[in-house]
């Protein structure tokens, strides 16, 4: 079986840089026989998809799952699934497209689940540093525009526009424009860092306001109002340092 996640503009070193390059790449791992699912995708996306497919006399079973979001908070997602609502682990509208893949994977699996397992699953899946919300903090990877996107979107969503202090560290060889374009409008301060990582992008073109990966979220505390959260965005590589120095280092290993 072959499960395609959403395909956006990403690692377009190795991959290609258009969504099609992109697209027919990660084709490539569709062999002859197997049964392929997919998250909604862009119409040229699918049509790719679809014709690799078919060339390798694979199965094209994408279905769509009918899925509404009932709750969405940073303390709580709750999604109806197939007419069954759900409690999940992870946060964010996004999940709504992962919970669509998982039903369909589970579907041509022909698992015996029934839904107090599919609910024990979704409320322990985590992953650190994908909208991971502890206190008031936000941390997530946010390094390519599309994350970078659904992030705005999500704090959008949560009211928070005007209430973020920014951490925000990228790896230079990132679409680092489009990435600032969806965060840094949301945010009353932004605070640079250089992320742990050679490709790094120097902390001073980000911002005006610098701080060391150790320092940042001791600054951000301190330029935090009741009403402010801090958020940690632009790389894996920036959470795993700002978390280094701060309360939830044992957690870096999980994710990085």
């Amino acid at each position: 079986m072959v499960a395609v996640t959403p395909i956006s503009l990403d690692h377009m070193q190795w991959l290609g840089d258009t969504l099609a390059a992109i697209a027919t790449n990660k084709a490539a791992v569709i062999q002859p026989g197997s049964r392929v699912v997919s998250a909604q995708q862009e119409t040229r996306v699918t049509a790719i998809l679809e014709h690799a497919t078919q060339q390798v006399q694979a199965a094209w079973q994408a279905v769509d799952v009918p899925v509404e979001i009932l709750v969405d908070t940073p303390a709580q997602l709750r999604l109806q699934i197939a007419g069954v609502p759900y409690e999940l682990g992870l946060r964010g509208q996004m999940q709504a497209e992962n919970v669509r893949l998982v039903w369909q994977i589970l579907a041509q699996l022909d698992l015996p689940t029934t839904p107090e397992n599919r609910q024990l699953g979704l409320s322990q899946a985590t992953l650190f540093g994908r909208l991971t919300v502890t206190g008031q903090v936000i941390y997530d990877g946010a390094h390519n525009p599309a994350g970078a996107q659904q992030l705005a979107n999500e704090l959008n969503r949560w009211g928070l526009r005007g209430h973020v202090i920014l951490i925000l560290g990228m790896l230079a060889d990132k679409d680092t424009v489009a990435i600032q374009a969806a965060l840094t409008p949301l945010a009353r301060q932004v605070i640079g860092v250089t992320a742990d990582n050679q490709r790094a992008m120097l902390a001073t073109d980000i911002s005006q306001h610098t701080a060391t990966l150790g320092e940042a979220m001791t600054q951000a505390k301190q330029l935090a109002t009741a009403t402010d959260w801090i958020v940690v965005a632009g790389s894996f590589y920036t959470i795993k340092g700002v978390i280094t120095h701060g309360d939830l280092a044992s957690e870096h290993d999980a994710f990085i």
